[in-house]
């Protein structure tokens, strides 16, 4: 028994030292910029919002809420979702920034549009 509380004693500051790194890490973190999640939904045959504007690194989320199947695809096939079912969804994380224009490949009258900036503000 006396080993063992040896050995706890021997762990303290070694688990102090872990809690503090750690904290720092979290401190660290919490200060970096979080990236937002844009919600496109595909509806009577549109895609709604037809703009939506993000910055480089935040996440789009194309959720289909029609009956039929839809497609999220990049007019300069940038990207290509393939099928979104319905009550399915489909995302992409923007890399590029500038104006990305896209379309539903089954009803090429589906259009929209993300306007992607280097920063938020």
């Amino acid at each position: 028994m006396t080993g063992s509380r040896r050995g706890a004693a021997a762990l303290r500051p070694a688990v102090l030292l872990a809690v503090a790194s750690i904290a720092g890490v979290t401190a660290a973190c919490s200060t970096t910029p979080r990236h937002a999640v844009h919600v496109v939904e595909m509806r009577g045959l549109q895609f709604q919002p037809q703009r939506v504007e993000v910055a480089l690194g935040d996440t789009v989320v194309w959720v289909n809420h029609d009956i039929v199947p839809h497609t999220s695809t990049a007019l300069d096939h940038a990207w290509a979702s393939g099928l979104i079912a319905s009550d399915s969804s489909w995302r992409a994380v923007v890399t590029q920034p500038g104006v990305h224009r896209y379309f539903c490949t089954l009803h090429t009258n589906m259009r929209a549009e993300i306007d992607a900036h280097a920063s938020r503000g």
